[in-house]
């Protein structure tokens, strides 16, 4: 009876799965007909994905990324469209960075056939840098500071409309203390009212809402910072406790150094990753679990909450997105490079 135990237990054993045993991710590059930087992509799932940039670039795939269509620009003008949030296949919000009335917004209902103008910047100091969405409806824009305040504007139907928050409701920034329009991923929502602004330059600090953005709280992070370009570049949350923020000095891009942290408390405080050989990143992604991050480096995954870094490869991208499924995640970036990813 004991030997036949010691049987049984072997063999249930060897039919477990190996407890480290996780996938191996590559980029597959796919076409893009224009050589523009492309800094926002959104994905809706493993068919429909957007993907903006300079330019004038907005393309939209419908067949997982065999063909991308070339979209009609929204404006005469030549604008960097530096974020892009997509509902469907159908319905997108995408926004322009550039100082003064070069930061623009635009929605389309149509697949991106035409675009309507929805909002213009308010201010000839102000300069956008990202928009996020916490679903169909409801969702974040965020500038740089005017008046010694964040630029925060909000929406509640989809982008047609924004509003912006009362400066009192936002935390003063230090003198030099900004966004990075990077990877339109500086900025990060998570459940139906929580958010997260990463900043740099002077300081790189998190500004924090737990009520859908009408309040804001700030915490300083070990995060490199104190020259124009250091800073975070990048904050995603696997869920409402547990996040992890990007950056480093995008003038330096081969520096490792107090350029990664990790948050247990939902953004309340933050603490470095020391150990890792992952230099400047400008996106961090969470999928199933795990963590991708990009920049002009390369590549990487954690499978560990941010704690190692295992390579993918070395191609330069700004921004990574995932839509609903594993299989429905892409990166973009400088001369018109796409990929999207295959889980070997």
């Amino acid at each position: 009876m004991l030997s036949f135990l010691l049987v049984f237990a072997t063999l249930f054993h060897a039919c477990e799965p190996a407890e480290n045993e996780v996938p191996s991710p590559s980029w597959q590059r796919q076409s893009l007909d224009r050589a523009a930087s492309i800094r926002g992509l959104s994905v809706v799932d493993e068919q429909v994905a957007w993907l903006s940039g300079s330019l004038n670039t907005i393309a939209r795939t419908t067949d997982g990324g065999q063909s991308w269509q070339l979209l009609p620009a929204p404006a005469s003008d030549s604008l960097d469209f530096r974020d892009i949030e997509a509902f469907d296949s159908l319905r997108a919000v995408v926004m322009s960075a550039g100082p003064g009335l070069q930061s623009q917004v635009y929605r389309t209902e149509d697949g991106g056939q035409s675009w309507e103008l929805k909002l213009l910047n308010p201010d000839t100091a102000g300069f956008f840098n990202g928009i996020a969405f916490w679903d169909a409806q409801h969702g974040l824009l965020t500038g740089d500071p005017v008046d010694g305040k964040l630029l925060i504007m909000t929406t509640g139907d989809g982008g047609r409309s924004w509003q912006r928050i009362p400066p009192a409701a936002i935390p003063p920034v230090d003198s030099m203390e900004y966004g990075f329009a990077a990877s339109g991923s500086h900025i990060s929502t998570a459940a139906d009212s929580l958010a997260w602004i990463g900043t740099g330059g002077r300081s790189a600090r998190v500004f924090r809402s737990t009520d859908g953005g009408r309040s804001w709280s700030v915490t300083a992070t070990p995060m490199i910072s104190g020259d124009p370009s250091t800073g975070i570049f990048s904050i995603a949350f696997l869920n409402n406790q547990q996040g992890i923020a990007v950056g480093g000095d995008y003038t330096r891009p081969t520096l490792v150094n107090d350029n990664i942290m990790s948050s247990s408390d939902g953004g309340r405080s933050w603490r470095l990753i020391e150990g890792h050989q992952v230099a400047y990143r400008s996106c961090v992604r969470e999928v199933d679990g795990w963590f991708l991050t990009c920049g002009p480096g390369g590549s990487d995954i954690s499978y560990d909450l941010g704690r190692s870094w295992q390579r993918i490869d070395t191609t330069a991208y700004h921004v990574i997105a995932v839509g609903k499924e594993r299989e429905a995640v892409w990166a973009a970036g400088p001369e018109g490079k796409v990929a999207k990813i295959k889980w070997d």
